[in-house]
């Protein structure tokens, strides 16, 4: 149930909404970024989500900055610690 209700939401997703996200978060990518970003969630969401993401996150670190990098793991961290009972 959970599941689908995450591909649900992910399915649904534009670069638009992770601009948004990143933007509300002091997260500003190049197009390039936000594309792999974007990509790397929709081909990859059960990982990140449910599974072990750690050799995503390195490719993710070696396609944005290094700054940026930091801070979507940091928000990685917060939204996966709020969430955590749920998944």
């Amino acid at each position: 149930m959970k599941e689908r209700i995450v591909k649900s939401y992910v399915d649904k997703l534009t670069i638009n909404d992770i601009k948004n996200f990143g933007y509300q978060n002091d997260i500003i990518l190049s197009d390039n970024e936000y594309n792999y970003l974007l990509n790397m969630i929709k081909n990859n969401w059960y990982i990140i989500v449910f599974g072990n993401p750690n050799n995503l996150f390195n490719e993710l670190k070696n396609n944005v900055s290094d700054n940026n990098y930091k801070k979507i793991m940091s928000l990685y961290q917060i939204y996966k610690n709020k969430y955590i009972n749920y998944l």
